[in-house]
């Protein structure tokens, strides 16, 4: 059975970030700062979640009842990582087994022996992971749940853990495993004084193998053999003689012999792959929740209010923070709104060193962070869901072979046609001082075409600028549905007069 997902709900396709956008907004920086007792692994999940921003209002609300318990039950979230991570050790060696199986198969040697080691090690390692599946139900039952992903995790792990065929698998793989056990059976042949037979009877110990006696001697009944390979009985003038079976040296015969196992190898290596396709990524995605809970003590601990923003028709936001700047241990960093209430676009002016950058990157931050489903830096917010989001900003001159070829205006509008190209409806771009080695007037002409069609292809936009053209073009051609901001010394974003 293929268990939930404990990152959405719905079959919904999920949305997309541009490649550049991450780093753009330094969140991978930021967040390495967030997370320093975590993983590089956990990080790079989470960044990858938000790479994937949730497109359906049903999905945050899932994912944010999971935080929730996980927030209110404070050692759930590490006991079900404990399980899990015991899982994954399991998984690996799984994985392990196959390339020993597969090269055994496909290999030159096809030994009886093998088979029925690589079947006692399967029958080994899935009893582990079923162990694995009972403790992280065991788990989940110590503790009063209320999100719906947890109470499904629970409920299915429960329904598979109770059924009657989960106890006779387990019961099954014990058997398997005892049948395994590798043993060479022996005749014993008891010998009266006069060397005649007195009696045999199969063994179960294992004794040398036929390379180190040789067989002439261990069949011989000349006194010397007999010293050598004999057990005397106190109780009885009888001498013990073990003979080890005559070893098989057909190939055909030793196939037939090995070929119940390679089936049973067959048969376990396909439960074990069901069980990781169910369970597998479970303990991926608690790597997301580690994430999340560590960047919401790290707000906590900064005393910076956050916040679940509720769903809407428009992106605001009031008194945001820059996670940026927190991290890198700015003492005063100041808050802003950005509330462009029934807008089409917002244009950001100001003089360089004034914020502009540091206030589109906290918009961008709290978008992504509230399309994730977690709490933004903030004391307010609504959120708008877009199927996509990307970023263009003006960035240092590069010697490559295409910059050698044109000049850096050239570039950038072949960027920006990529990427405008690549987005669909309801898709947010943002632009941060693109054409700034271009002529004032020319780059404030191109930049409005480019900012009208977006308009024109039902696409939201946000442009940081040096261009001050921009104003009276807008005003111009009578584009009252775009919002104008000016960054002041004090570092604080305020609507143009006019607005």
């Amino acid at each position: 059975m293929k268990l939930c997902s404990l990152l959405h709900i719905t079959d919904e396709p999920l949305g997309v970030v541009g490649k550049k956008l991450l780093y753009h907004l330094s969140l991978d920086a930021t967040f390495a700062v967030i997370c320093q007792g975590l993983s590089a692994n956990s990080r790079a999940v989470f960044l990858e979640v938000l790479s994937t921003p949730l497109v359906k209002e049903e999905d945050i609300s899932y994912r944010r009842e999971i935080l929730h318990d996980f927030t209110k039950n404070l050692d759930l979230l590490d006991r079900m990582a404990q399980s899990l991570s015991d899982f994954e050790q399991s998984k690996q060696a799984f994985h392990e087994l196959k390339k020993e199986i597969h090269a055994r198969n496909f290999g030159i040697r096809s030994t009886l022996g093998g088979s029925r080691e690589s079947v006692r090690e399967g029958a080994e390692i899935l009893l582990r992971m079923l162990d694995h599946i009972k403790r992280l139900r065991e788990v989940l039952d110590l503790y009063p749940l209320s999100s719906r992903g947890l109470s499904a995790l629970a409920r299915e792990l429960k329904q598979l853990t109770c059924h009657q065929e989960f106890g006779h698998l387990i019961a099954l793989l014990r058997r398997v495993e005892q049948m395994c056990v590798p043993m060479s059976p022996a005749v014993t042949l008891a010998l009266n004084p006069s060397g005649r037979i007195a009696g045999c009877h199969l063994t179960e110990s294992s004794f040398a193998s036929p390379s180190e006696n040789r067989v002439k001697k261990r069949f011989s009944l000349s006194k010397a053999a007999l010293e050598a390979s004999y057990d005397t009985n106190q109780n009885s003038a009888n001498r013990i003689i073990h003979l080890n079976p005559p070893v098989i040296h057909s190939d055909c015969q030793s196939k037939i012999r090995a070929y119940p196992y390679l089936e049973m190898e067959a048969l376990l290596t396909s439960l074990m792959a069901g069980i990781v396709d169910s369970i597998g990524l479970l303990y991926q995605e608690l790597r997301f929740y580690f994430v999340a809970r560590e960047y919401i003590s790290f707000l906590q601990t900064k005393k910076v209010p956050y916040t679940y923003p509720s769903v809407g028709e428009q992106s605001t936001f009031q008194d945001m923070w820059d996670l940026r700047l927190l991290t890198e241990g700015v003492e005063t960093v100041v808050p802003n709104d950005y509330c462009p209430y029934d807008q089409d676009g917002a244009l950001l002016f100001g003089d360089n060193g004034n914020g502009k950058t540091v206030f589109l990157r906290s918009i961008m931050s709290c978008q992504l962070l509230a399309q994730a489903g977690l709490p933004i830096p903030a004391r307010h917010g609504t959120v708008k869901l877009y199927v996509s989001l990307h970023s263009q900003f003006a960035e240092s001159e590069e010697p490559s072979a295409a910059r050698q070829q044109m000049g850096r205006f050239e570039q950038e509008v072949q960027e920006l046609h990529a990427i405008i190209e690549s987005m669909p409806a309801n898709s947010l771009l943002i632009l941060n001082e693109v054409f700034q080695t271009t002529a004032y007037a020319e780059g404030a002409v191109g930049l409005y075409y480019i900012l009208r069609y977006l308009t024109e292809k039902r696409m939201d936009w946000i442009a940081v600028t040096h261009l001050t053209d921009l104003k009276q073009i807008f005003r111009g051609q009578g584009h009252n549905q775009v919002v104008m901001y000016e960054m002041t010394k004090e570092h604080k974003a305020l609507p143009i007069d006019g607005q």
